[in-house]
């Protein structure tokens, strides 16, 4: 790795780069959350849904072949995680790329856990 990329050891790094350093962690445990959730919230939806149409359970919902009917909000629920983690991913990726390509920001942070004196 060049070494150019990041803070020289013993000086202390640009505050813009610590807080672009949160925002990209911040961005990451919200997605993470949201493919958690979306996880759960999908399993939720199917084991409370319907075997067949019903007045209030009228959207379909397939896992591994066996389908159930949800409600309207909780396919809304989904799509709603779903889309967050379509956009997000790719941004979030994107977003890690410029930091440490473009702005020389490490975003995991090694510098500090590596054992003194060990190099690359």
């Amino acid at each position: 790795m060049n070494q150019s990329t990041h803070t020289p050891t013993g000086q202390p790094e640009p505050g813009w780069k610590v807080l672009l350093r949160r925002v990209f962690l911040t961005f990451f445990f919200v997605l993470w959350g949201s493919g958690i959730l979306l996880f759960f919230t999908m399993v939720k939806a199917h084991n409370a849904g319907e075997s067949r149409p019903t007045a209030t359970h009228t959207v379909a919902l397939t896992q591994h072949g066996n389908t159930k009917y949800i409600t309207r909000a909780e396919q809304h629920r989904i799509g709603l995680l779903l889309r967050t983690l379509v956009i997000g991913l790719p941004g979030e990726l994107l977003f890690g790329v410029i930091l440490y390509f473009g702005f020389r920001v490490n975003v995991w942070d090694n510098e500090r856990r590596r054992p003194k004196g060990q190099s690359q």
